[in-house]
């Protein structure tokens, strides 16, 4: 009788390698930076050594991020995003500064976690005066065409 060698058909495990911004970010394992992600559309800032980056796509709301304080960026092709836009790595302690305004029937305190009540100011970075508790969930227009 003749034995047969078959070839194991169970699946392997895919080689995974570090993502590109991981691997640029994080230099010791032990240590990962302590960073805030922060995700819009680069614009001028009018304040010296900062840039501001737009939150939303009608540029209300925007935050001025002390320019020293970016570590990575990562620019979004527009075959990924139509408008383009980025992501910024920020060290957490950078003292970003939250501007904008919300019109319309939606209360801004409610957009980053769905619950009522809060400070509209925390929106992009959790804290007091700074912006999103969660700055790379993104803000959904229910109406981009306008309001009716």
């Amino acid at each position: 009788m003749a034995s047969s060698s078959k070839k194991s058909t169970a699946a392997r495990p895919p080689q995974l390698k570090p993502q590109s911004f991981v691997a640029a970010l994080v230099k010791d394992p032990s240590r990962p930076p302590k960073l805030r992600m922060i995700s819009g559309f680069v614009g001028e800032s009018s304040v010296k050594g900062h840039t501001r980056v737009y939150l939303d796509v009608e540029l209300r709301r925007y935050v001025d991020i002390p320019t020293e304080g970016i570590v990575h960026a990562k620019v979004l092709p527009e075959t990924t995003s139509p408008l383009g836009g980025v992501h910024l790595w920020v060290r957490e302690e950078a003292s970003i500064r939250h501007h904008g305004s919300w019109a319309g029937p939606e209360d801004p305190t409610t957009m980053a976690t769905g619950e009522e009540g809060g400070d509209p100011t925390t929106m992009a970075t959790g804290e007091e005066g700074g912006g999103p508790e969660n700055p790379w969930l993104p803000v959904i227009n229910p109406n981009p065409f306008g309001r009716f």
